[in-house]
């Protein structure tokens, strides 16, 4: 079963309900917008929680693996809060707000509880699953089976990950550093929020040199590949809606 909220996509609105809920976990210093996405919020929390409490009436919540993530990173209209931090919401960035996003599986009778910090990207959930289900793929796929992570056991994990948005942005990303097609290299502080989301260390060209090399010549790759299928037109990054508008239309009076 696929389920694909609406919540908590724009627009911002107050749900019909569990509205007294939310806001007994508001911060004093709230704004409007972030009370209403913490609504919306709550409100997708009992949504899964009737999902999950549906599968216990079935007798089948041990046996069934549940996985929730999302798309993207927040809105830059809102700021969440992690801990003190404060955090600008990065939709639409190639930046830890906009790309980084939380993954959860849970399968009470085969996943033990706790964090994992592999690399896991929603082209791993295809083959990831079908290794579950004992299900064989007759041809390639982008992914990986990354089941071992699920059950706490070794196994061979992903080195680095690509990121494109919008036919014009790319980098490539392992544990440690990043690379943009325009050339930027960052190093990823990882020692805490604040440090992760609010800085972006640039490193020289000159140092970790050997780490870079091995980057470009992946980030290469990827932006080798060509678009095949041209049902659909790629919006070029920062002309957003209107680009998108425009070729529905001409789409539309096409057909």
């Amino acid at each position: 079963a696929y389920f694909p909220m609406n919540l908590i996509h724009s627009p911002l609105i107050n749900p019909p309900g569990l509205k007294e809920l939310a806001e007994s976990n508001y911060p004093k210093d709230l704004g409007k917008d972030e009370r209403k996405a913490g609504h919306m919020v709550t409100y997708m929390d009992g949504i899964i929680g009737r999902m999950l409490a549906r599968l216990e009436e079935l007798g089948v919540r041990d046996n069934t693996l549940v996985m929730f993530t999302g798309d993207n990173g927040t809105g830059g209209n809102l700021t969440s809060q992690l801990g003190d931090f404060h955090l600008r919401g990065g939709k639409r960035t190639m930046n830890e707000a906009g790309t980084r996003v939380p993954f959860i599986a849970h399968w009470p009778t085969h996943i033990p509880a706790g964090k994992r910090t592999q690399f896991f990207t929603l082209m791993d959930v295809l083959p990831t699953m079908a290794s579950i289900a004992s299900i064989s793929l007759e041809h390639k796929v982008d992914g990986m089976d990354l089941s071992h992570n699920f059950y706490g056991l070794p196994g061979k994990d992903r080195d680095f990950f690509h990121m494109a948005f919008e036919g014009d942005c790319y980098f490539v990303r392992t544990d440690r550093f990043r690379l943009h097609e325009d050339g930027r290299f960052y190093e990823v502080p990882v020692t805490s929020n604040e440090a992760r989301y609010s800085m972006d260390v640039t490193t020289e060209v000159d140092q970790h040199a050997n780490v870079r090399a091995f980057l470009q010549n992946k980030l290469d790759e990827y932006m080798s590949i060509k678009q095949t299928d041209t049902s659909y037109a790629i919006v070029p990054f920062g002309t957003g809606g209107d680009a998108f508008k425009n070729e529905q239309q001409r789409r539309g009076n096409n057909h």
